[in-house]
């Protein structure tokens, strides 16, 4: 048989030639994707040799020729899709490859390059095939124009090197390098290329890239098993999430990650890592995801910015629990995985008040010899998880009574002592277990041998099933007084004596299905509920007085080779809710047993190819629901010379319910007459599958005398058959039922009768039904439900015309091929109140072409990008389902003004408009999460929404995240702060406006009251001042000086500079030269005025109407003007004592009055509150440092004779620095 190889793989091959080959059904099954879609519709070409048997024949040239012109109209596009060029020794890409090739396979060749001309002309290729060739180098943009390309396999080559494209090249595909399976295709969006394992030093860096466009980037890499020592250094900076597990890393600094700034997920588990420091994860502000388990860590230390949600320290070496106090910061925390040997109150309590989802705690190996019973009495979890120590002997005296822990799970446990008991909790443990908890230990599928020995006593559900127990000892159970449920079945007990559960008073679900017993000793358990004695080995049914004495027994599995009256008759007195016979075999049935039995539910599972006629029949006179699993076989019934006349009398069943059906057509169709002759009002089949040919006339049918009101088929499967199809279709439509049910049976089409018919509830979900299904007339005119659902139905106005002509209220039309354009009319009934347009193709026309009466209307993914401002008023819609579109606001409720609900969630909206708020008066329930929300002043509203009307907005708060501006992105919007202030503009401008009125009071009324004009004048005197001070300090040459300062004064102001100026200058330390304390008698006045100035970097005149009198004055800012040193203005410092007119400056002064009029001077202020500013003024004019001076003119202090105050002066520089 040659079948193509990528059939096995599931590739969608939808012609196929087998030739002179034997099929069975196992072989077709094994491909039934590609068979199914050729053999269904030609399967009356090939003559099978019998029906029901294996399909043994020769398909010959006709047939193959048959089934490749069938295949022509429907499938002419896949013809030239498909090209195999596999093993025919290649040493290159064939060249006159066709253009619409959509899946080539050049496997097995012997082909080494791979080249962009190869490929570039095949713009619709999908998947390709290069394994088992001779490939070394592979490049990634030979693939730049195959946009379309899904699948790529190069296994099995010899590639040692690989080129990769940027990322934006495949920001669509998921890239393996690695060995897997081609075909295991885990999303639409994905690509899957495979390569040969490649040598240690070879292994590309880049491992695993996934990229979401929706709601930003996300670059995954994954390194794991590659030996590695240290974190690789090449990595893309805009890795999210980081895979470097199964690695010999025994170290992590901050360098190596310090550039991933969007590293989220960080899985570093099974490494060497033996110390941490947080410390390392500071700049990873988006980190949430840590795993650090399996490594040897000892020490961890702690910083207290990071904050995790999920943090896994779990099986490592710490010696107590590695809890720091900054763990008590991380809010978000859901998940935390610990490990150590000492568990004590102290290290717990930093986590005392988080509420964390789970906690994974794994004991070390010394664990036992110091402990603390209350420790864990802290932990506020709503899951517990403790994983013990691995070894044969420990005491264990924890307590675990957590107070907020619905769900305890402990593993490993094993225990020894010398007594030979095992009582892990402390005896206070059990009566403080809350009465509504229910304490459950799961030894499921664990291939016990025995019963565990080491069990709580407190254990009220235990579950042993899927295990390999042999036999129960009388001492297994004794200690288990509150035992409630017990589980047993699946395993290999072959005989029981219920005295084990004498000491269980509280047993009462006992269930031992499917083991191998063949023998029970019954003793008392009256207080069971529920006994599972189904799937055994009984020769007879297991009834005894004993379970007649069950007063409280409900539901009873049963199961028995033979099936007799005096069986069931011990039970007869028994009023049973459900009993279920599950049986292995059957061998003997005596019929009329199953009516002894008072149960109002009957489930009776049959073994392969047992005759179900007598059991159906019995079973309708039983209960009023009646179950039957695996019909199958041939036909059954008496004979088909009077295949119309099978009744039955008496019967009670009401339901009916069929599983795992595997019939013939005519077999079928005899149970539907002889069903609807009875009693049976709700008729179910699921798992349907039928064929053959058919003999028997349905027209013939007989609808009369029935109470039949809902028939339900649901999967149905499709043997070889030669049927008409008019046939099946109306055999179910001329039934005059109230509800009729065919889904999932690949349904192309469906007949009506011509005259009205009675359904009021159709369900044909899940089929292949078209809009020829409303081209011809349909009269329905009960009809209230129409479910069309998982459809290929294209035109939403056909559906609106036949939904006219029908009173339907509820109508579902999801996932279809459903669109509307605006020329189609749509016609709904008023009646029409519930509508489910989900999964379409619809955009924003639809909202012309809908129900004006619907209440409740679902528009989920589809294609709608806004809601029309001029739209149909729906006036009585009170849902609105428009989750996963392209919504970029809210839908205001101007046209919806009843509507209480809206799901909104999944779309683009960036900020909810103001309208919405204003419109929807009457919304009790919004759900609007996983949108890419802009957290700025327009969501305001929207938050403030919330936090005003408790539950009104479904997810609130985990599914509202801030995706822009991105130093929110992440933050839930609960968490963001929007001031009032500067949200609301009239607010901030009624601010501003006031600000400026009290800013501008508060300037008259210093103007008027403290003198702020000469404030203002100083502080830019003090301007000018500096910026001359740096300018001078830059342009004037170095100088050997002494002083500071020269001062220059008139006698009759020598008062206030005695007093007033020099003991403020020389606090600063300023050296000041004066002329009747500095100058030299043997020189001439000229001359020490000259040798004063040269010898002082700044000159100080105290200005007054005297100093312009002065002829010395004039003299000796004369001299100081025109010093050789003091080349510009910036050196003379003025100081206005008094006030001089213009007019009273003599003639001779005329340099100084110019100066007066552009030189910034200093004015002495008589208001004493003002002088300081005058004193900082001055200090930063004069503004000189004289350290080189300093060093050479050590200062010290002597006297000198005062001629003019007849006194002594104190001098501030020694004499030989003058």
């Amino acid at each position: 048989m040659i079948v193509s190889q990528w059939v096995g793989q599931g590739a969608a091959v939808r012609i196929m030639l087998f030739v002179e080959t034997s099929l069975t059904p196992k072989s077709l099954n094994s491909s039934k994707n590609a068979v199914k879609m050729v053999l269904t519709p030609w399967y009356t070409c090939c003559n099978m040799i019998r029906d029901r048997e294996p399909i043994v024949g020769s398909f010959h040239v006709l047939c193959i020729l048959a089934l490749i012109v069938g295949s022509l109209v429907q499938f002419s596009d896949e013809l030239e899709s498909a090209v195999d060029y596999s093993n025919r020794n290649l040493t290159h890409v064939p060249k006159d490859l066709p253009p619409r090739t959509k899946a080539l396979n050049l496997s097995q060749n012997s082909i080494q390059e791979l080249q962009m001309s190869d490929v570039s002309i095949l713009p619709e290729l999908r998947a390709l095939r290069l394994s088992h060739n001779s490939i070394q180098r592979l490049d990634f943009g030979v693939f730049k124009f195959n946009h379309e390309l899904e699948y790529l396999d190069v296994s099995h080559n010899h590639l040692q090197n690989i080129s990769c494209c940027p990322v934006s090249e495949w920001c669509h595909y998921e890239l393996y390098f690695a060995h897997h399976n081609l075909f295991h295709k885990g999303s639409d969006n994905l690509i899957l290329i495979l390569l040969e394992p490649i040598p240690q030093n070879n292994i590309p860096r880049l491992i695993s890239i996934k990229i979401q466009l929706s709601g930003g980037s996300e670059l995954t890499v994954k390194i794991p098993r590659a030996n590695l020592t240290h974190v690789p250094k090449d990595l893309p900076l805009t890795t999210t999430t980081l895979d470097l597990s199964q690695n010999n890393i025994s170290e992590l600094q901050t360098s190596d990650v310090l550039l991933l700034s969007k590293l989220r997920v960080l899985m570093m588990s099974y490494n060497r890592l033996q110390y941490l420091d947080i410390g390392v994860f500071k700049f990873n502000m988006e980190l949430e995801y840590l795993d650090l388990s399996h490594n040897e860590l000892r020490v961890i230390s702690c910083y207290p910015t990071v904050n995790f949600k999920h943090l896994d320290l779990s099986f490592n070496a710490f010696d107590a629990l590695p809890i720091c106090k900054e763990f008590g910061n991380m809010s978000q925390l859901k998940f935390l995985g610990l490990s150590g040997s000492k568990v004590q109150s102290s290290s717990v309590q930093p986590i005392a008040h988080l509420n964390i989802s789970k906690v994974l705690l794994v004991l070390g190996d010394t664990y036992g010899e110091v402990e603390d019973p209350e420790s864990l009495q802290h932990i506020s979890t709503g899951s517990l998880h403790i994983v013990f120590p691995e070894k044969r002997e420990f005491r264990f005296i924890l307590d675990v009574s957590v107070t907020m822990a619905i769900s305890l799970e402990l593993s490993n446990i094993k225990c020894g002592f010398e007594d030979k008991e095992c009582s892990y909790f402390s005896k206070a443990w059990a009566p403080r277990l809350p009465e509504e908890r229910e304490l459950i230990s799961n030894f499921s599928n664990m291939a016990l041998r025995e019963i565990p020995p080491d069990l709580t006593e407190a254990t009220t559900i235990l579950d042993l099933s899927y295990n390999l127990l042999f036999q129960l000892q009388s001492s297994d159970f004794h200690s288990f007084s509150k035992l409630r449920f017990l589980i047993l079945c699946h395993n290999r007990i072959q005989q029981l004596d219920t005295k084990v559960f004498d000491l269980n008073r509280e047993l009462s679900h006992l269930d031992l299905s499917y083991n191998r017993l063949k023998v029970i000793i019954w003793s008392s358990l009256a207080g069971l509920r529920h006994l599972d004695l189904s799937f055994n080995d009984f020769d007879t049914l297991p009834t005894c007085e004993d379970i007649g004495n069950m007063p409280h027994l409900e539901t009873l599995g049963l199961s028995g080779a033979k099936i007799q009256k005096s069986d069931l008759q011990k039970i007869a007195h028994l009023h049973l809710r459900a009993v279920l016979l599950g049986l292995r075999t059957l061998s003997h049935y005596e019929e009329g047993s199953l009516p002894i039995l008072n149960t109002t539910a009957l489930h009776i599972v049959l073994p392969m190819n047992t005759n179900f006629w007598v059991l159906l029949c019995d079973g309708m006179k039983t209960s009023k629901v009646v179950e039957m699993t695996n019909i199958d076989g041939k036909s059954q019934f008496l004979s088909y010379e009077t295949p119309w006349n099978l009744t039955v009398e008496n019967t009670k069943a009401s339901t009916l319910i069929f599983h795992k059906v595997d019939l013939l057509w005519d077999d079928l169709l005899l149970i539907f007459q002889f069903v609807w002759k009875t009693s049976v009002e709700y008729f179910r089949i699921q798992d349907l599958t039928f064929g053959g040919m058919a003999n028997l006339d349905h027209s013939s049918f007989d609808y009369s005398n029935t109470v039949m009101k809902a028939i339900i088929l649901e999967d149905i499967h499709f043997r070889i058959f030669y049927i008409p199809q008019d046939r099946i279709y109306l055999l179910f439509t001329q039934m005059d039922i109230e509800n009729l049910t065919i889904s999932d049976a690949q349904m192309p089409h469906l007949l009506f009768p011509s005259h009205p018919q009675s359904f009021q509830y159709l369900n044909f979900a899940n089929n292949i039904l078209t809009d020829d299904l409303f081209k011809n007339p349909i009269q329905l005119p009960s009809l209230k439900t129409l479910i069309l659902r998982g459809n290929k139905l294209e035109s939403l106005s056909l559906v609106s015309v036949f939904a006219n002509s029908t009173p339907l209220l509820h109508l579902d039309l999801s996932q279809n091929l459903l669109q509307n354009e605006i020329e189609e009319p749509c016609l709904w009934p008023d009646t029409l109140t519930l509508l489910n347009l989900s999964s379409n193709k619809f955009e924003d026309s639809v909202f012309w072409c809908l129900p004006r009466k619907v209440q409740t209307l679902d528009l989920s993914h589809n294609r709608i990008q806004a809601v029309p401002r001029e739209t149909i008023h729906l006036s009585a819609l009170r849902e609105l389902r428009v989750a996963f579109n392209f919504l970029t606001d809210l839908p205001g409720c101007s046209h919806f003004t009843s509507l209480s609900m809206l799901n909104i969630e999944m779309n683009l909206i960036l900020s909810p408009s103001l309208d919405f708020f204003r419109s929807c008066q009457e919304l009790k329930t919004l759900n609007a999460g996983g949108n890419p929300f802009r957290c700025s002043c327009e969501l305001r509203d929207f938050i403030w929404l919330e936090k005003h009307s408790e539950g009104l907005m479904i997810g609130w708060p985990d599914s509202y995240i801030c995706e822009y501006p991105l130093s929110l992105k992440g933050t839930p919007l609960k968490d963001v702060y929007l001031p009032e202030f500067s949200c609301n503009t009239t607010l901030l401008i009624v601010t501003v406006v006031l600000a400026m009125l009290f800013l501008g009071m508060a300037v008259v009324f210093c103007w008027l009251n403290l003198d702020l004009l000469w404030y203002l004048r100083m502080l830019g005197q003090w301007i000018q001042i500096q910026h001359r001070v740096r300018k001078t300090m830059q342009k004037e040459p170095k100088r050997s000086v002494q002083f500071h300062t020269f001062i220059s004064y008139c006698a009759h102001d020598s008062v206030w500079v005695k007093n007033e100026l020099i003991p403020n200058l020389q606090t600063e330390d300023i050296l000041i030269c004066l002329p009747e304390r500095n100058f030299d008698p043997y020189r001439s006045i000229a001359e020490n005025i000259i040798s004063c100035t040269e010898k002082s970097y700044k000159s100080i005149f105290v200005l007054s109407p005297n100093f312009v009198q002065s002829e010395w004055c004039h003299y000796e800012f004369y001299l100081a003007h025109h010093n050789p040193f003091h080349d510009n203005y910036d050196s003379i410092i003025l100081i206005l004592l008094e006030p001089i007119p213009s007019y009273c400056i003599p003639p001779r002064f005329h340099k100084l009055k110019a100066l007066l009029e552009k030189q910034v001077h200093l004015e002495w202020p008589k208001d004493r509150r003002k002088r300081g500013l005058f004193w900082v003024n001055l200090q930063a004019a004069i503004n000189v440092n004289l350290i080189d001076t300093r060093e050479k003119c050590e200062l010290q202090t002597f006297t000198e004779p005062n001629v003019e105050h007849h006194g002594s002066t104190t001098s501030l520089v020694r004499t030989d620095c003058l």
